[in-house]
């Protein structure tokens, strides 16, 4: 990854990131935004295969870098007791609050829902009500500090999974490196389950 004169802080996502907007362009139909050629469809379908295999499974799965959404649990929470999902941007972690707790005005998952739960051939209502129960906690996170959920301290997860998160926060290979790291001591000890 080679450095960048463009490179976007920290700072700037945490004033100017517009969590609605993100949703409503990227978020609110199976296909995703018409620029990215169904890439959304494609990351449900992978996520969906893997734990579709029961091979991830137990009791806690920690999500770094959920940005506004819970797309990437969806196939998730039939395998995993606890969800713990995480932003370092607090509009984000508040979208994901709204919508665990049926909060007038939340986004509407309804269609990436019924997606994943036609192709895994369960009920979309069951989904929805195991999703919002096993979702336990919504964490700042910072992938660049020691302790990514500084103040919070939590235990090991069975399965950590991250997205675009490192690869948005990290300025060159090095730092990505450690973040890396950081992230992969979020899985606990013996479990190879990472993401």
């Amino acid at each position: 990854m080679a450095e960048s004169s463009h490179f976007t802080e920290a700072d700037y996502y945490q004033a100017r990131f517009d969590s609605r907007a993100y949703m409503n362009n990227f978020y609110c139909r199976p296909e995703g935004h018409s620029d990215e050629k169904n890439y959304l469809t494609f990351v449900l379908e992978c996520l969906s295969r893997t734990f579709s295999t029961g091979q991830y499974k137990g009791r806690s799965l920690i999500e770094v870098g959920s940005g506004p959404t819970i797309h990437a649990v969806i196939s998730a929470c039939e395998h995993f007791d606890e969800l713990v999902l995480s932003d370092f941007v607090d509009r984000n972690r508040e979208e994901i609050r709204k919508w665990v707790k049926n909060e007038e005005g939340c986004f509407d998952w309804k269609p990436i829902i019924e997606y994943v739960c036609e192709m895994e051939g369960t009920s979309s209502s069951d989904v929805v009500v195991k999703l919002r129960q096993r979702v336990k906690q919504v964490l700042k996170c910072n992938v660049l500090s020691e302790n990514i959920f500084y103040p919070e301290s939590i235990e090991p997860a069975d399965c950590v999974i991250t997205s675009l998160c490192l690869e948005a926060a990290c300025k060159d290979l090095p730092s990505y490196r450690d973040a890396f790291c950081r992230v992969a001591k979020l899985l606990r000890p013996g479990r190879g389950n990472f993401w």
